[in-house]
């Protein structure tokens, strides 16, 4: 079932390919539905605003500019109301699809045939957790599609079958970093390692969510529900660096943007970035970039 409430501004458009593949572009204020038992593997991606999904008994808050992986066959509660329009794409991918793909990727390219999905015909499990539009092959291709997104009118600018094929091979190949990471926690049981990276990737997307804030250990882990050394360890095993090197690395990716926009000086970049001031700012950026913002942005 499912339930919107009407406005003028709101919006449904579907774009079919067939055998349950498909994109639904929404411009909605409030919507409530459940689905049970789809056939298709689907990614919820938010392009502006909030939606809160609740699937194996997790609650998810996907924010703008992330996007939530749901298997097959899955019971999904998607529910949200706001006052400002909430812009979403989600794509379904049936597994056929998915698994021709597959077949291919291994076929043309070697170093997949360790790929830990199997052979072609077998089920897919993908990791189901929110992920951002940094994260991977797949986040950087939802980027770029919401680019080519029309918000008035839901078009999108891509040839149907480029549009599913691209986007089963980018999520084969965004699981296979997931699935090593997982791999790399050193907790012995699989499931115990699959759930240490849901609880680190929530810290992972707070900090994602807000750069400017100084994120302390005690922070995150607490939202992880991880004690700090535990949790440190984790974040570090998980993504190759601490927390805090990981945020600080964001900070700098975002101030690398900002300077090619030149539409804000240094000191507002360093402020906006959460740096406490512009010799911190400039002096982190050279360590990383070898050049000072100031002809960073010459170049």
């Amino acid at each position: 079932m499912h339930q919107f409430t009407p406005a003028d501004d709101a919006l449904i458009v579907s774009h079919a390919l067939g055998d349950g593949t498909k994109t639904v572009f929404s411009r909605l204020h409030s919507f409530q539905r459940v689905d049970t038992d789809s056939p298709s593997f689907s990614i919820k991606f938010v392009l502006d605003g909030v939606e809160y999904y609740r699937v194996n008994q997790h609650t998810h808050a996907v924010r703008r500019g992330e996007f939530l992986l749901v298997n097959r066959s899955q019971s999904l509660e998607i529910d949200f109301s706001a006052q400002e329009a909430v812009f979403g794409l989600c794509l379904y991918v049936n597994e056929a699809l998915i698994q021709d793909v597959y077949h291919n990727l291994i076929s043309a390219d070697a170093r997949l045939l360790d790929n830990p999905f199997g052979a072609p015909g077998r089920t897919f499990d993908f990791y189901e957790a929110v992920y951002t539009v940094q994260d991977g092959p797949l986040g950087g291709f939802l980027s770029q599609l919401a680019q080519q997104t029309n918000r008035q009118t839901g078009a999108i600018a891509v040839d149907q079958h480029e549009l599913y094929y691209q986007t089963a091979e980018r999520l084969l190949r965004s699981q296979q970093h997931v699935l090593g990471a997982i791999d790399r926690l050193s907790a012995r049981n699989r499931s115990t390692r699959k759930e240490l990276y849901r609880r680190v990737c929530i810290a992972r997307n707070l900090i994602d969510t807000d750069i400017q804030h100084d994120w302390s250990v005690a922070e995150l882990s607490a939202q992880a529900a991880l004690s700090e050394f535990h949790f440190f360890r984790s974040f570090k095993q998980a993504f190759g660096q601490s927390p805090h090197q990981y945020l600080i690395r964001k900070r700098l990716q975002r101030a690398s943007d900002l300077l090619r926009s030149r539409q804000y000086t240094i000191s507002d970049i360093a402020f906006l970035t959460g740096f406490s001031d512009v010799f911190a700012f400039s002096k982190a950026f050279k360590k990383t970039y070898r050049v000072a913002p100031s002809q960073y942005r010459q170049q």
